[in-house]
């Protein structure tokens, strides 16, 4: 659904039927997959997806309050030139649970208008009087007046000693010294030197190779964010808005942008720090809570409190980099930042969302794509605590493996690309080599077919919405084509018509052609297998 309200987001899970418990005893019930935005969702918004678990009368989880948040500051849409073809710029959230509904909603997009250009101020109106030294200069300048320069003077000389202060803030990150990061800060206000003191400790503790920000524009008081601090700051007080950028040490070259608004109060010939608030789509865990780091390979914990097994949990989270790495490649990170919250109203607001929207979530993967050059994606899979500890072993593995797909595959669905291979995909390599028979892992669509209901055509974005009773046989057919491509032509084959499909620049028809160079046969021809053999499993 798209949310109209972009101040809010909302939530809106759909009901959907269940498998019999007694079809998925063998798994504890662990299903994977996510949606897509419905049709029409575009452009600059933020894609969540989360498949959620229906109780045993049938009942999908209760619908989702809107959470107030602080209003978004609006950010110039970053350029898309950079991206690979085939993928748009989005995030996809995929929420993996222990059952089999799934909800789709809409964020809106986190931007900042662009930064007024003050090298040159407008030329002034020539009075009648003018005499030619006062005459327009070449080019169409004319010259400041006294007060606009030393106004703009003010302005920039504000600006540089704010970004020195900035720059402070960086090195201490990148040198891992807590002390002149909280120097910045100003005094007054404990429970916000308290916060930054979490955040200093936090940042020194992370492996970063490299942190900077940047100010993008001054805001005033008319801004939503910036305005009640501003306001608490007095008259003196400047606010910007700041773009974080960060790399993780392992997670690639380039950087993640983090959008801030931040206030300064003066304090001598230098500014101090009294506000900070992160504005970004997802609030960084570091923000938010006191941090363990837990690192293995190809895996970075980041754990509050000790909510899971976290030795457990990390050397499952290393076997499923691994066996993930074996299928897809070795061209990704091979890198997977695992966020485990203390608990599950807490998973809420790091997503900003509800907590009780996550009750029968296992684990949410999100592939942040910003787009642009300097942009990177930001891959993370989240642990809804409460949800991990009921599945099993098997159960955790398998969803792993599903949203490490995600995040190896950079698993951002174009906006007119075949649905149902990206989800296909993930699926088949989540289910892989896991002994889990299909009539469990398509429970629903085979009972459909054996009522004679056949679907007509593979799943599409339609099949994907939120408000579509059938979302899971949307999911187990998606899982259904892949298989039946890696059963009829070989795993390879399926890899390729994947990676030849999210190389074409035509997304309509991407995956129409993959399956016409790597197999020999149209989408047509693929939709009449696919459905000969579910009819065949019916039986």
């Amino acid at each position: 659904m798209t949310n109209d309200d972009e101040s809010k987001p909302s939530a809106e899970p759909d009901p959907s039927e269940r498998i019999d418990a007694s079809q998925r005893a063998d798994l504890v019930d662990p299903v994977i997959g996510s949606s897509d935005a419905d049709e029409g969702t575009k452009g600059d918004s933020v894609v969540v997806d989360a498949l959620t678990v229906v109780d045993s009368d049938g009942r999908a989880a209760d619908e989702v309050d809107d959470v107030d948040e602080e209003p978004p500051v609006s950010v110039q849409p970053a350029d898309t030139s950079g991206l690979r073809p085939g993928l748009r710029r989005l995030v996809s959230v995929s929420a993996v649970l222990a059952g089999l509904a799934v909800g789709a909603v809409v964020l809106p997009t986190l931007a900042s208008a662009p930064r007024p250009n003050t090298s040159q101020a407008p030329a002034p109106t020539a009075s009648p009087t003018s005499t030619p030294a006062d005459a327009p200069l070449s080019g169409g300048l004319a010259p400041f007046g006294a007060s606009s320069m030393t106004a703009l003077t003010t302005q920039a000389l504000k600006e540089a000693a704010v970004q020195q202060v900035l720059d402070t803030r960086s090195r201490a990150v990148v040198l891992k010294q807590a002390d002149p990061f909280l120097q910045t800060v100003a005094p007054g206000d404990a429970a916000f030197v308290a916060k930054q003191r979490m955040l200093a400790t936090n940042l020194v503790a992370l492996p970063f190779a490299t942190w900077r920000y940047r100010i993008i524009e001054q805001l005033d008081s008319s801004n939503p964010v910036a305005g009640p601090q501003l306001r608490r700051a007095g008259s003196q007080a400047v606010a910007y808005s700041v773009q974080a950028s960060y790399r993780l040490a392992g997670f690639g070259d380039q950087e993640t942008l983090s959008p801030r608004v931040m206030t300064f109060i003066p304090d001598g010939t230098t500014w101090k720090l009294v506000a900070d608030v992160d504005i970004g789509a997802f609030r960084e865990p570091w923000d938010v809570t006191p941090l363990r780091v837990v690192s293995g390979k190809g895996v970075l914990m980041v754990v509050s409190g000790d909510p899971v097994p976290v030795n457990a949990v990390l050397r499952q989270a290393e076997l499923a980099v691994r066996q993930v790495t074996q299928i897809w490649g070795e061209d990704w990170d091979q890198r997977v930042l695992l966020v485990v919250p203390s608990t599950q109203d807490q998973l809420g607001t790091m997503l900003r969302r509800d907590g009780s929207s996550y009750t029968n979530l296992a684990a949410v993967a999100t592939a942040e794509l910003r787009g642009g050059q300097g942009a990177a994606p930001a891959h993370r899979v989240w642990v809804n605590p409460s949800g991990f500890q009921r599945i099993t072993a098997l159960g955790r593995l398998i969803v792993l493996r599903h949203e490490i797909t995600h995040v190896a595959t950079e698993a951002a669905v174009p906006s007119d690309f075949a649905i149902w291979l990206e989800e296909g995909f993930a699926d088949y390599v989540g289910y892989r080599d896991a002994d889990v028979r299909p009539q469990v892992v398509a429970a629903d669509l085979l009972r459909d077919a054996q009522a004679g209901r056949i679907p007509k055509q593979l799943p599409t974005k339609a099949d994907f919405r939120t408000s579509n009773k059938n979302l899971s046989q949307a999911y187990e057919g998606a899982w259904w084509a892949a298989q039946l491509i890696a059963d009829r032509y070989g795993e390879d084959s399926l890899l390729r018509v994947y990676r030849v499909a999210l190389g074409e620049k035509d997304e309509a028809s991407a995956v129409d052609t993959a399956l016409r160079q790597e197999l020999g046969i149209s989408t047509e021809e693929l939709t009449k297998l696919w459905q000969d053999s579910i009819r065949a499993a019916a039986r």
